[in-house]
């Protein structure tokens, strides 16, 4: 596993991009994409990552043949974790092979593939007021049961509300809506199904963050010749 640099603690992050932001919060939307089958495409390039003993860690996005991108914040104590694919039950073991800590990107390689198509990186940049949807799993508290309740391939629509915000040279996308716990990892997409984000972190302010994609096409560049990450 190729390392990188130390990473931008969350207490470090929410500021530096709330104040960047300013105080605008829009309520989060519920919307339908142009086609049902745009979404089901999305779950078909989301993975579950979990751990090998057991345990959701996050979800991740296939993002090349045998290749899974995540946020290194969900495989950071991991070398090895277990992949899920949607619509099966079984999992294929997966091998932590690149990531950059500050840019919170990490690249899985799994072996064992299973014939799934891959996202494709937007080229052009989101504007303010787009509609976009996320794809994620989570375990969440359930009443009357100490087990969590996990729900997988959930699906999560919002806007942008600030695109791109650079901080210290990684991009992100500022979407209203909170998502859940175990969708960091996931993809962002827009309504014609293009990548466009990686899930990082949302707040209490119903604020979610993803890693924008020219942030994502810098990082893949580099782990494309295992060279080491930035410097800043």
């Amino acid at each position: 596993m190729v390392s990188a640099t130390p990473t931008m603690t969350l207490r470090a992050f929410f500021p530096a991009v709330l104040l960047m932001c300013g105080a605008l919060v829009v309520p989060a939307e519920v919307g339908v994409a142009q086609d049902d089958a745009t979404v089901e495409l999305a779950k078909r390039q989301t993975v579950l990552i979990g751990g090998m003993n057991g345990g959701l860690l996050g979800s991740g996005t296939i993002i090349a043949p045998k290749e899974i991108l995540t946020a290194f914040h969900v495989v950071a104590k991991h070398r090895y974790v277990r992949i899920q694919f949607y619509g099966r039950s079984d999992s294929q073991r997966g091998e932590v092979v690149f990531h950059d800590a500050y840019a919170d990107l990490a690249l899985i390689h799994v072996d064992r593939f299973p014939k799934y198509p891959n996202a494709s990186l937007r080229t052009s940049p989101v504007e303010v007021g787009e509609q976009l949807f996320g794809i994620g799993s989570a375990a969440i508290a359930a009443r009357h049961t100490e087990l969590p309740l996990l729900l997988t391939w959930s699906v999560r629509w919002g806007r942008a509300i600030h695109a791109p915000v650079t901080v210290h040279q990684v991009s992100f996308i500022v979407t209203d809506g909170s998502s859940l716990p175990g969708y960091s990892g996931g993809g962002l997409y827009d309504l014609e199904g293009n990548l466009v984000g990686i899930h990082k972190a949302s707040t209490a302010e119903a604020v979610a963050f993803a890693i924008a994609a020219d942030t994502i096409k810098d990082f893949l560049s580099r782990a494309a010749t295992m060279t080491d990450a930035k410097e800043f």
